[in-house]
């Protein structure tokens, strides 16, 4: 299996998609009528070759009455006549398989193929039933409507049971000799192609299947979108991908077909719309683990709208779904920061220092607390910073004296600044605080000397 082959099966059929299953149809009817026993999926009459369409013409035998009589009987333990009675499966069986057919002509045989193929079917014994339809279609005086008929059903049996090279094989056969080919043909030729590992055959079949039924303005099932979609990803045709999802989530708004699409709208580059659809997933209920929850609020951060991503966290904190983990508070503290809410910010960056004991998070600590003019603790932020690790405590040196200068610590702020223009990149703004802090200093105490 190719490495895109793998990818594509996994994606379909992964947490996010589920393929489709073949839904095998019951016998439809069962009659004896006075043109003789209809059984099985339809009451096909045969085709005849007219215009020199070059078809071969197959003639339906005559069943004779005795025949009838025996067929009719294995009937009537399949459609029991009293209402609300349930077939029996078992006893039709019993009754079919002993009957004699030495005398019969092949058509007659025929029918008991066709009714046995059925039985098994509801029995769920495919291999049985796949070699008595098998029986039905190679007997040559079948006509040619219900040959073709009972092959498109034996081609969903060989699907059902991963035999998938002859399902392709009668599904082409049905399409290239039926007179009326829909789209559900071209839906189950696609899905064997799929299953087969063929995606460059079923790819066109599925791309036919979803035209015929949007142009006939019929919706296509849910599961045909997902061959699509599937197959486009299988090539890395995102903006085909995203096509499809943006058709499945609106006429099938499941919460896996928004996750799909804001992971593909990530892949193709269109963070705004990715945003968005994981904001749907959100708000349908569908995001609750940590990771999915950082990944969206991270998001929302990159699109720098940090209020949203605080709200996401800061619910995803109380309601227990995101740990109070040091890299998480951290995370929360920035978000309401960004969004201008540091009497929200603080609280939750102080825990996430006390947790993680890093210099950083008390540096910044020391900051938000001189934005809010409490002075003293950042002054105490400050220290505690200074006394770890830093990749550049200069600027926690200029937190520092700037919080000491509101305090009237002129002595302390200076050698705070002091320290801080030993860093060429700060020293410039240290300078203009030293002379600030010396210039303030010494209006201070001339004030003092002409008071004294």
């Amino acid at each position: 299996m190719s490495k895109k082959t793998s990818i594509a099966r996994s994606l379909f059929t992964g947490a996010l998609f589920v393929v489709p299953a073949i839904l095998l149809a019951p016998i439809e009817s069962v009659n004896i009528s006075s043109h003789g026993l209809n059984v099985g999926l339809t009451a096909a009459q045969a085709q005849e070759d007219e215009g020199g369409s070059g078809r071969r013409t197959r003639r339906a035998m005559a069943i004779s009455e005795s025949v009838n009589k025996k067929l009719a009987a294995v009937s009537e333990l399949l459609n029991p006549a009293e209402e609300g009675a349930k077939p029996d499966l078992q006893g039709a069986l019993r009754e079919a398989l002993d009957i004699n057919t030495s005398s019969w002509n092949e058509f007659e045989q025929a029918q008991l193929y066709n009714m046995l193929g059925g039985i098994y079917v509801q029995l769920e014994q495919y291999d049985k039933a796949i070699d008595y339809y098998k029986r039905y279609v190679e007997t040559p005086s079948v006509p040619l409507a219900n040959m073709l008929n009972v092959s498109y059903y034996l081609a969903q049996l060989y699907l059902a049971t991963e035999n998938y090279k002859e399902a392709i094989r009668l599904l082409e056969q049905y399409i290239a000799q039926s007179e009326i080919v829909g789209a559900d043909h071209y839906y189950k030729l696609g899905q064997a192609y799929y299953m087969n590992e063929q995606l460059d055959k079923a790819l066109p079949n599925i791309d036919r299947a979803v035209t015929m039924y949007e142009q006939s303005d019929r919706l296509p099932p849910e599961g045909l979108y997902q061959y699509q979609m599937s197959l486009y990803y299988s090539q890395e045709q995102y903006p085909k991908v995203i096509e499809v999802l943006e058709k499945l989530v609106r006429h099938y708004p499941k919460i896996s077909h928004w996750r799909t699409l804001a992971q593909v709208y990530g892949l193709a580059g269109r963070p705004q719309d990715q945003v968005h659809a994981f904001d749907a997933v959100y708000t349908m209920g569908g995001l609750s683990q940590e990771k999915e929850l950082r990944l969206l609020a991270s998001l929302y951060l990159e699109q720098e709208y940090p209020y949203k991503a605080a709200k996401i966290l800061q619910k995803g904190v109380d309601e227990g779904n995101v740990e109070k983990t040091s890299k998480n508070l951290e995370l929360l503290a920035g978000a309401w920061s960004l969004a201008k809410e540091q009497d929200k910010s603080i609280p939750v960056l102080e825990q996430a220092a006390a947790k993680s004991g890093d210099g950083e998070l008390f540096g910044r600590l020391s900051q938000l607390y001189l934005s809010i003019d409490e002075y003293q603790k950042s002054v105490e932020a400050a220290r505690q910073a200074l006394q770890r690790d830093l990749e550049k405590p200069s600027n926690v040196q200029l937190y520092l004296g700037m919080s000491l200068f509101n305090l009237e610590k002129f002595d302390e702020a200076l050698k705070a600044f002091r320290e801080a223009r030993k860093d060429k990149n700060v020293a410039s703004q240290a300078n203009t605080w030293i002379r600030l802090v010396e210039s303030e200093k010494a209006r201070i105490a001339k004030l003092e000397e002409e008071t004294a």
